[in-house]
This record gives structure tokens, C-alpha cells and sequence, in this order.
């Protein structure tokens, strides 16, 4: 097995397959930041600043299923 693809199914298992490591994390767009604030506000519940797009993403999702 080569040395990239070991890097690679040790990162997918420390992360997951779908999630990109900390270091290439991207912080949520503008967007998705005015779009989850709305809904935290809308619930009652907290704002963070500091979700990557994928866990902004997921938040997103979370709060609109509660309806």
C-alpha cells in the first residue's frame, strides 16, 4: 500500500470519509453565517461563530427539521 493512500484511510477513519481534516476546513460562508444566525434567533438557541461550513452546514439542516 503507498504512503499517500495509508495517509488517507487514516485520515477517513479519524475523521471521516466526508470530513475534511481541521487544517483544510473552511470557516462558513457569509451566508451560511446570516442564514444560522436567523434560525438560532428564531429558537432561542446559541450562535457560533466559529463552525466550519460543513458543521455550518449540518447546524442548518438540524435547526430547519425542528421546524
Amino acid at each position: 500500500m503507498a504512503t499517500d493512500q495509508i495517509r488517507r484511510s487514516t485520515r477517513d477513519w479519524v475523521y471521516g470519509a466526508e470530513a475534511a481534516p481541521p487544517e483544510l476546513a473552511k470557516a462558513m460562508t457569509d451566508e451560511q453565517a446570516h442564514r444560522l444566525k436567523a434560525l438560532c434567533w428564531q429558537r432561542g438557541e446559541r450562535f457560533d461563530t466559529s463552525l466550519t461550513e460543513d458543521e455550518a452546514e449540518r447546524r442548518i439542516a438540524e435547526l430547519e427539521a425542528r421546524g
